[in-house]
């Protein structure tokens, strides 16, 4: 009987299976697993597990603060007392994978434990795993509930879970929120559906749960309450849905006091740590609703929606251009929901969310977007739709390829430009490693210590040569090193530049090494002026400083070339 069942559950899962193990396989040889998937903002979200059942320094009220919160930039400080600046609604998702890191680590760790270990770590990437495959999971059945034909589920399901930034939520930032928000959506969705198929009061509470989870996890995700009217698919049945669930009192309070509970817990956890129940952690974070950034949010190169996750712009233009004919309310009340979540969005004062894959505070909407992808998706017949399907899944290439330069730091996590993007579109070559994460200067805050001019020098090819050497002299504060060149940068130019430090018996200080195309300020391909920044750590006495070029198959010339020492003020 048990394996029966347990054929039964592979087979109907088999869609999501695929997409999960294409997914695992794609991380393990192509993208890279991460060693660390705790990290950044989800340090915050994940914190409150080990500071409730490891360190017990979750209560602070009138209590000296622990030297291992206050080294920690994710607690703020609010009138004096260290407050976990971000929600608990992920920690709670987290909570039963951390139980299994936390017991397991008993037998495997004998001294004492941080909750960062590696078995934490993992945990924390299998839990992200899980709720990426429910997802999954309640989309697929959310889209048969809407009747949608198997070829065009199939085809949502397999974009939904390849074709979007979420695959890095799952990787080094699997205890970020977004993840988590797009399982909840996912639910919610489906729930919604449900309920207007036929009233059932455990609808009602189970999406007050999932509501209450949504505002204690990411509160402006709770704007996906707007999107019920599309979710529905018509007026008459919204209308119906909303009378059916008023007819039926008691429900009704007993799902607002399961919203309230799982609400009330975020309170009583600001409470425990500053003695307040109602607290603003981001203190000068805020909004200005007057002045959103819809093009930026949407097109640009530094984080745009369509840019870094294209097939969001593909399910757009296909839904409103198809569905528009047809179904005129779908198309209308998804557009509405669309606008007003990149409205609120693109007014948050970070509208590219600081450092990130893609547009990474649309991942919770997602749900919604590939939902109207496959309805209109479904509308189509023959070779056009065909042809859609084809063009729609070259994005998931696209997705894998940008995602393991964003790993390999060949795209900048905040700062991406025109020039960055072109330079390195679509290339995993390793020279490109670091090439969009150039150091940049004030030089008002920097004081020349010594200028080198570099002779003009034809390099040729497949030659080694030390261009600079020189002594360092002693200052304490560090140094900066900045080299600059007029040369044809070309894209296949793989010579190599190397700053190295060493003492007076020879010993390495300090190395790196970078594409000699790093130095390049513009497109590839051009000649123009590049330099490049090299920061070098102080109180560094009696020691050598040198510049060495290596060419490959193409030469490299030198003309109007500095090599300058600054101070660092």
């Amino acid at each position: 009987m048990l394996k029966f069942n347990l054929k039964y559950i592979i087979i109907s899962l088999r869609i999501e299976l695929t997409v999960f193990l294409i997914m695992i396989t794609s991380l393990l040889l192509f993208i890279g697993v991460c060693k660390t998937n705790i990290s950044s903002d989800g340090v915050g979200y994940y914190d409150y597990l080990p500071s409730a059942f490891i360190h017990n320094d979750l209560y602070r009220n009138n209590t000296s603060i622990s030297s291992r919160i206050d080294s920690m930039s994710v607690y703020v400080d609010i009138n004096g007392v260290k407050v976990n600046k971000f929600n608990a609604g992920v920690a709670i998702l987290q909570l039963p994978f951390f139980s299994i890191a936390l017991a397991a680590s008993k037998f495997f760790y004998d001294g004492i434990i941080t909750g960062y270990e590696i078995i934490f770590q993992k945990s924390m990437f299998i839990g992200a795993l899980f709720y990426y495959f429910i997802s999954l999971v309640f989309l697929r059945k959310a889209l048969q509930l809407y009747k949608i034909s198997g070829i065009s589920i199939l085809v949502t399901l397999f974009l939904y879970g390849l074709a979007t930034n979420a695959i890095q939520y799952i990787n080094n930032e699997a205890t970020f929120s977004h993840v988590y928000c797009m399982f909840l959506v996912t639910v919610f969705i489906y729930l919604i559906k449900k309920l207007q198929l036929g009233y059932r009061k455990r609808y009602i509470y189970f999406i007050s749960i999932i509501i209450g989870l949504l505002l204690i996890t990411r509160l402006v995700d709770a704007l996906i309450i707007l999107s019920v009217p599309f979710i529905v698919g018509n007026l008459n049945d919204l209308k119906q849905m909303i009378k059916n669930v008023f007819l039926h009192k008691t429900p009704i309070i007993i799902s607002l006091i399961i919203f309230l509970l799982f609400v009330s817990i975020q309170p009583v956890l600001w409470y425990m740590q500053s003695g307040s129940i109602l607290i603003d952690t981001y203190q000068y974070e805020k909004f200005n609703f007057f002045k959103p950034e819809f093009i930026n949010f949407w097109f640009s190169y530094r984080k745009g929606l369509f840019l870094y996750t294209p097939i969001t712009l593909i399910s757009i233009l296909l839904g409103i251009t198809l569905l528009y004919k047809k179904e005129q309310y779908l198309a209308l009340s998804f557009l509405l929901f669309f606008l007003i979540v990149s409205y609120a969005l693109s007014c948050w004062w970070s509208w590219w969310y600081s450092c990130g894959y893609g547009q990474r505070a649309f991942i919770s909407y997602y749900p919604v977007i590939f939902v109207f992808y496959a309805l209109s998706l479904d509308s189509l017949n023959g070779l056009i739709k065909k042809i859609i399907i084809f063009i729609s899944l070259l994005t998931i290439p696209i997705n894998h390829i940008q995602a393991r330069q964003y790993k390999n730091f060949i795209l900048n996590w905040e700062d991406m430009n025109y020039i960055k993007y072109w330079n390195v579109f679509l290339s995993n070559s390793n020279r490109f490693i670091g090439f969009n994460n150039k150091l940049i200067m004030n030089e008002d805050y920097l004081k020349i210590n010594k200028r080198i001019k570099i002779n003009d020098r034809l390099v040729l090819p497949q030659t080694k040569v030390k261009i600079v050497e020189t002594d360092l002299p002693l200052f304490e504060k560090g140094y900066v090193v900045k080299v600059t060149n007029y040369d044809y940068f070309g894209y296949n130019n793989r010579a190599n530049l190397e700053l190295c430090l060493q003492d007076n018996g020879g010993d390495t200080l300090y190395s790196k090494k970078i594409t000699y195309t790093n130095l390049t300020n513009t497109l590839l391909g051009n000649q123009t002026q590049g330099s490049y920044y090299f920061k070098l750590p102080g109180n560094l006495n009696n020691s050598k400083l040198s510049l060495t070029i290596k060419t490959l198959q193409t030469a490299v010339r030198f003309k109007n070339a500095m090599f300058i020492i600054y101070e660092i003020r």
